[in-house]
């Protein structure tokens, strides 16, 4: 009998929607590659790092710092989402819409909502860009919390629960937003306070315990799920994707290098 396949990412919001987007994602990967697939939702990012370091996942869906985290050799990085033609999004610190707070030094004293430790956009890439600005993260808020999604960030920036909060945004030409960690809320509106650059792309990666031909199925398969019937709209849901590619860019070397840098000099303790 062929072993089942297991897909492992980030537990995303837990609607009729989202399971059933998720349940026809890994059911067209598993027609596709002629193998079983079953979905593993993790709760947060350290327990989707943990299975991937035990090789508990044939497959994984991985944010940038999980990514780079992950033990040599464990995982091989098979393909990359595109969202709206982009590769790649940013970090940005968000307020309520209409409001008057401003980034940098001006940051004191306010109350700041995180998605985890772990999230790239949403944690990692703003304390180290506050920290490169001269500002000392750590003591930098009155108040920092944790809220585990980019949309509960948003939504505690909403209802008054923190003043700002740190997310993902995608950007127009003009500088306009065009979607970011608000996307999941109707009628939602922020206004950005500070814009921290570029995040490399979540990256779909294959344990390495998979042999040759079957990586080269899920590649293909992934490759083909924006042309697939009904398949954009599922990884739209799930990934908030429009199609997956095979070429993983992102400078990941830099993130790693930083993220460590600043790890030992405290700015990431627990």
């Amino acid at each position: 009998m062929t072993e089942m396949l297991t897909f492992g990412l980030i537990q995303q919001e837990d609607t009729e929607a989202m399971r059933a987007a998720l349940d026809a994602f890994v059911r067209y990967l598993g027609e596709s590659i002629g193998q079983e697939v079953t979905a593993r939702s993790l709760d947060g990012y350290e327990a989707l790092s943990a299975a991937v370091e035990k090789r508990e996942l044939s497959i994984a869906w991985l944010p940038p710092l999980v990514h780079i985290q992950a033990p040599p050799r464990s995982t091989i990085p098979i393909a990359s989402a595109r969202r709206g033609g982009d590769d790649s999004y940013e970090s940005v610190l968000v307020a309520a819409e209409g409001s008057s707070i401003e980034g940098g030094a001006k940051l004191a004293g306010l109350r700041a909502a995180w998605v985890d430790r772990w999230s790239a956009a949403g944690f990692v890439v703003p304390r180290l860009k506050l920290d490169a600005q001269g500002l000392d993260p750590r003591s930098l808020f009155r108040f920092e919390t944790f809220a585990g999604s980019h949309t509960e960030v948003v939504k505690s920036v909403l209802d008054g629960r923190a003043d700002v909060g740190g997310t993902f945004a995608r950007f127009a030409k003009d500088g306009t937003p065009k979607t970011g960690g608000w996307r999941r809320i109707v009628g939602a509106k922020v206004a950005i306070v500070e814009r921290f650059g570029e995040v490399p792309s979540d990256v779909v990666c294959a344990s390495a315990d998979l042999d040759g031909p079957t990586i080269t199925r899920i590649e293909q398969a992934l490759v083909g799920a924006a042309s697939a019937p009904g398949m954009r709209d599922n990884i739209h849901v799930v990934f908030g994707a429009d199609e997956f590619r095979t070429r993983v860019e992102g400078n990941y070397g830099d993130l790693r290098r930083a993220f460590e840098d600043a790890r030992s000099r405290g700015l990431f303790a627990e």
